[in-house]
Protein backbone atom coordinates (compact mmCIF):
# COMPACT_ATOMS: atom_id res chain seq x y z
CA UNK A 1 0.00 0.00 0.00
CA UNK A 2 1.31 3.59 -1.07
CA UNK A 3 1.32 6.01 2.00
CA UNK A 4 0.58 9.41 1.60
CA UNK A 5 4.46 10.31 2.13
CA UNK A 6 5.62 8.07 0.03
CA UNK A 7 3.27 9.72 -2.85
CA UNK A 8 4.76 12.93 -2.16
CA UNK A 9 8.42 11.65 -1.80
CA UNK A 10 7.57 10.29 -5.77
CA UNK A 11 6.18 13.62 -6.31
CA UNK A 12 8.95 15.22 -5.22
CA UNK A 13 11.26 13.11 -7.09
CA UNK A 14 9.84 14.63 -9.93
CA UNK A 15 11.02 17.94 -9.15
CA UNK A 16 15.09 16.82 -9.38
CA UNK A 17 14.47 16.00 -13.57
CA UNK A 18 14.76 19.32 -14.51
CA UNK A 19 18.55 19.51 -12.80
CA UNK A 20 19.20 15.66 -14.02
CA UNK A 21 18.51 16.45 -17.71
CA UNK A 22 19.54 19.90 -18.03
CA UNK A 23 23.16 18.44 -16.92
CA UNK A 24 23.20 15.88 -19.24
CA UNK A 25 22.59 17.96 -21.93
CA UNK A 26 25.45 19.90 -21.34
CA UNK A 27 26.14 23.72 -21.65
CA UNK A 28 23.91 26.14 -21.81
CA UNK A 29 21.37 24.05 -20.60
CA UNK A 30 23.69 22.94 -17.78
CA UNK A 31 24.50 26.44 -16.92
CA UNK A 32 20.72 27.57 -16.29
CA UNK A 33 19.68 24.75 -14.00
CA UNK A 34 22.72 25.01 -11.75
CA UNK A 35 22.32 28.78 -11.52
CA UNK A 36 18.26 28.21 -10.54
CA UNK A 37 19.34 25.57 -8.28
CA UNK A 38 21.99 27.83 -6.43
CA UNK A 39 19.66 30.49 -6.51
CA UNK A 40 16.86 28.34 -4.48
CA UNK A 41 19.82 27.31 -1.87
CA UNK A 42 20.31 30.98 -1.37
CA UNK A 43 17.28 32.35 -1.03
CA UNK A 44 16.09 29.36 1.53
CA UNK A 45 19.64 30.04 3.51
CA UNK A 46 18.41 33.81 3.81
CA UNK A 47 14.90 33.12 4.38
CA UNK A 48 15.78 30.92 7.34
CA UNK A 49 18.57 33.18 8.47
CA UNK A 50 15.70 36.04 8.30
CA UNK A 51 13.08 34.78 9.73
CA UNK A 52 14.63 33.11 12.50
CA UNK A 53 15.30 36.54 13.84
CA UNK A 54 12.02 38.60 12.72
CA UNK A 55 14.03 40.19 10.06
CA UNK A 56 11.46 41.17 7.28
CA UNK A 57 11.34 40.61 3.71
CA UNK A 58 13.59 43.31 2.59
CA UNK A 59 16.74 41.42 4.50
CA UNK A 60 15.53 38.15 2.72
CA UNK A 61 15.92 39.26 -0.82
CA UNK A 62 18.82 41.56 0.39
CA UNK A 63 20.75 38.48 1.58
CA UNK A 64 19.86 36.46 -1.40
CA UNK A 65 21.27 38.67 -3.81
CA UNK A 66 24.51 39.10 -1.49
CA UNK A 67 24.77 35.13 -1.44
CA UNK A 68 23.47 34.76 -4.88
CA UNK A 69 26.26 36.98 -6.07
CA UNK A 70 29.10 35.03 -3.79
CA UNK A 71 27.90 31.71 -5.74
CA UNK A 72 27.97 33.05 -9.21
CA UNK A 73 31.26 35.44 -8.77
CA UNK A 74 33.76 32.82 -10.81
CA UNK A 75 31.27 33.01 -13.32
CA UNK A 76 31.78 37.15 -13.68
CA UNK A 77 34.35 38.34 -15.53
CA UNK A 78 36.39 41.89 -14.16
CA UNK A 79 39.25 43.28 -15.93
CA UNK A 80 42.10 42.59 -13.28
CA UNK A 81 40.25 40.23 -10.73
CA UNK A 82 40.34 36.92 -10.26
CA UNK A 83 37.42 34.87 -10.16
CA UNK A 84 38.78 33.30 -6.77
CA UNK A 85 39.63 36.51 -5.02
CA UNK A 86 35.92 37.59 -6.47
CA UNK A 87 34.63 34.64 -5.14
CA UNK A 88 36.95 34.87 -2.06
CA UNK A 89 35.87 38.66 -0.58
CA UNK A 90 32.46 37.96 -1.53
CA UNK A 91 32.13 34.68 0.92
CA UNK A 92 33.74 37.01 3.41
CA UNK A 93 31.76 40.08 2.86
CA UNK A 94 28.50 37.66 3.09
CA UNK A 95 30.46 36.06 6.22
CA UNK A 96 31.03 39.24 7.88
CA UNK A 97 27.20 40.40 7.40
CA UNK A 98 25.66 37.36 8.91
CA UNK A 99 28.42 37.52 11.89
CA UNK A 100 27.36 40.90 12.50
CA UNK A 101 23.35 40.30 11.80
CA UNK A 102 23.53 36.69 14.07
CA UNK A 103 26.05 34.15 15.08
CA UNK A 104 29.51 32.85 14.29
CA UNK A 105 27.66 29.44 13.35
CA UNK A 106 25.68 30.45 11.25
CA UNK A 107 27.97 32.46 9.90
CA UNK A 108 30.48 29.46 9.26
CA UNK A 109 27.60 27.45 7.14
CA UNK A 110 27.20 30.28 5.10
CA UNK A 111 30.94 30.80 4.42
CA UNK A 112 30.96 26.19 3.56
CA UNK A 113 27.71 26.56 1.73
CA UNK A 114 28.99 29.72 -0.80
CA UNK A 115 32.38 27.90 -0.98
CA UNK A 116 30.42 25.17 -2.25
CA UNK A 117 28.33 27.07 -4.87
CA UNK A 118 31.44 29.20 -6.12
CA UNK A 119 33.61 26.04 -6.44
CA UNK A 120 30.44 24.76 -8.51
CA UNK A 121 29.74 26.99 -10.43
CA UNK A 122 33.66 26.86 -11.86
CA UNK A 123 33.70 22.97 -12.27
CA UNK A 124 30.85 23.54 -14.48
CA UNK A 125 32.89 25.60 -17.24
CA UNK A 126 35.08 22.52 -17.02
CA UNK A 127 35.74 20.31 -20.29
CA UNK A 128 32.85 16.74 -19.52
CA UNK A 129 31.97 18.50 -16.37
CA UNK A 130 28.47 16.83 -17.03
CA UNK A 131 29.95 13.54 -16.33
CA UNK A 132 31.74 14.69 -13.64
CA UNK A 133 28.51 16.12 -11.90
CA UNK A 134 26.62 13.07 -12.83
CA UNK A 135 29.48 10.66 -11.61
CA UNK A 136 30.04 12.86 -8.23
CA UNK A 137 25.94 12.39 -7.81
CA UNK A 138 26.55 8.70 -7.88
CA UNK A 139 28.81 8.52 -5.48
CA UNK A 140 26.66 10.51 -3.09
CA UNK A 141 23.33 8.42 -3.79
CA UNK A 142 25.66 5.37 -3.04
CA UNK A 143 26.72 6.40 0.22
CA UNK A 144 22.83 7.66 1.00
CA UNK A 145 21.47 4.74 0.07
CA UNK A 146 24.21 2.19 1.04
CA UNK A 147 24.33 4.34 5.02
CA UNK A 148 20.38 3.92 4.81
CA UNK A 149 19.84 0.24 4.13
CA UNK A 150 23.01 -1.02 6.52
CA UNK A 151 21.89 1.12 9.36
CA UNK A 152 18.60 -0.40 8.73
CA UNK A 153 19.60 -3.96 9.06
CA UNK A 154 22.09 -3.73 11.73
CA UNK A 155 20.98 -0.85 13.88
CA UNK A 156 23.29 -0.44 16.76
CA UNK A 157 25.35 3.07 18.30
CA UNK A 158 24.18 5.76 17.01
CA UNK A 159 26.68 8.53 15.09
CA UNK A 160 25.81 11.24 16.66
CA UNK A 161 22.66 11.55 18.38
CA UNK A 162 22.54 15.01 19.54
CA UNK A 163 22.27 15.81 15.45
CA UNK A 164 20.81 13.27 13.88
CA UNK A 165 19.09 10.36 15.80
CA UNK A 166 18.30 8.56 13.09
CA UNK A 167 22.10 7.83 11.79
CA UNK A 168 23.54 4.81 13.39
CA UNK A 169 27.51 4.22 12.86
CA UNK A 170 26.66 0.98 11.12
CA UNK A 171 25.21 3.09 8.28
CA UNK A 172 28.48 5.41 8.02
CA UNK A 173 30.15 2.62 7.36
CA UNK A 174 27.87 0.90 5.02
CA UNK A 175 27.86 4.53 3.45
CA UNK A 176 32.04 4.24 3.44
CA UNK A 177 31.99 1.20 1.63
CA UNK A 178 29.40 2.17 -0.91
CA UNK A 179 31.20 5.54 -1.70
CA UNK A 180 34.44 3.30 -2.66
CA UNK A 181 32.77 0.93 -4.58
CA UNK A 182 30.70 3.72 -7.02
CA UNK A 183 34.39 5.61 -6.91
CA UNK A 184 35.64 2.21 -8.53
CA UNK A 185 32.98 2.37 -11.07
CA UNK A 186 32.93 6.13 -11.40
CA UNK A 187 36.93 6.26 -11.66
CA UNK A 188 37.13 6.64 -15.81
CA UNK A 189 35.20 9.75 -15.44
CA UNK A 190 36.80 11.40 -12.25
CA UNK A 191 40.95 11.59 -13.39
CA UNK A 192 42.19 12.15 -9.36
CA UNK A 193 40.75 8.63 -8.07
CA UNK A 194 42.83 6.45 -10.24
CA UNK A 195 45.51 6.32 -8.04
CA UNK A 196 43.98 6.32 -4.61
CA UNK A 197 40.80 4.79 -5.37
CA UNK A 198 39.93 3.56 -1.93
CA UNK A 199 41.30 6.43 -0.32
CA UNK A 200 39.30 8.99 -2.40
CA UNK A 201 36.15 6.77 -1.75
CA UNK A 202 36.69 6.75 1.94
CA UNK A 203 37.39 10.47 1.78
CA UNK A 204 34.32 11.37 -0.61
CA UNK A 205 32.24 8.95 2.02
CA UNK A 206 33.27 10.92 5.11
CA UNK A 207 32.78 14.36 3.50
CA UNK A 208 29.82 13.55 2.37
CA UNK A 209 27.87 12.23 6.00
CA UNK A 210 29.70 15.04 7.37
CA UNK A 211 27.73 17.76 5.07
CA UNK A 212 24.80 16.16 5.93
CA UNK A 213 25.25 15.81 9.59
CA UNK A 214 26.82 19.36 9.42
CA UNK A 215 23.80 21.01 7.59
CA UNK A 216 21.21 19.09 9.94
CA UNK A 217 23.42 20.79 12.98
CA UNK A 218 22.80 24.18 11.57
CA UNK A 219 18.74 23.27 11.55
CA UNK A 220 18.88 22.00 14.68
CA UNK A 221 20.69 25.46 16.20
CA UNK A 222 17.83 27.29 14.04
CA UNK A 223 15.02 25.25 15.78
CA UNK A 224 13.72 24.12 12.34
CA UNK A 225 13.13 20.60 10.88
CA UNK A 226 13.03 21.12 7.35
CA UNK A 227 15.25 23.70 5.20
CA UNK A 228 12.12 24.52 3.04
CA UNK A 229 8.95 23.07 2.00
CA UNK A 230 9.49 23.52 -1.70
CA UNK A 231 9.98 19.80 -2.59
CA UNK A 232 6.98 18.04 -1.48
CA UNK A 233 8.08 15.04 0.96
CA UNK A 234 11.65 15.98 0.32
CA UNK A 235 12.03 19.16 2.54
CA UNK A 236 14.12 22.02 0.41
CA UNK A 237 16.81 22.20 -1.63
CA UNK A 238 19.50 22.43 0.98
CA UNK A 239 18.23 19.57 2.64
CA UNK A 240 18.90 17.18 -0.45
CA UNK A 241 22.02 18.58 -1.52
CA UNK A 242 23.73 18.68 1.81
CA UNK A 243 25.94 16.15 0.60
CA UNK A 244 27.75 18.12 -1.38
CA UNK A 245 28.65 20.79 0.66
CA UNK A 246 32.71 19.51 1.44
CA UNK A 247 33.18 17.59 -2.07
CA UNK A 248 32.34 19.98 -4.50
CA UNK A 249 35.29 22.12 -3.25
CA UNK A 250 37.24 19.09 -2.80
CA UNK A 251 36.92 17.66 -6.32
CA UNK A 252 37.62 21.19 -8.02
CA UNK A 253 41.01 21.04 -5.88
CA UNK A 254 41.65 17.70 -7.05
CA UNK A 255 41.27 17.39 -10.56
CA UNK A 256 43.09 20.57 -10.76
CA UNK A 257 46.08 19.17 -9.01
CA UNK A 258 45.83 16.13 -11.45
CA UNK A 259 45.79 17.96 -14.37
CA UNK A 260 48.69 19.75 -13.59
Amino acid sequence: MVTNDLKQRIIGAFYFMPIIIGTVMGQPFMGVVIGCLQALMCYELAKILSENKGYGRTAIIGLTGLFLLAALSTRIQLSGVSPFVLAGLLSLVSFVVVMVKWRFFEALFTLALLQCLSSLSLLITLPYAELILIALALIVTAVDVAAYFVGRAIGGMKLAPSISPGKTLSGGIGGLVGAVIMAFFMAPYLGFIHSNMIITGIIIGVLVQAGDLYESAFKRHMNIKDSSNIIPGHGGFLDRFDGYIFIIPLSLVLLAAAAS
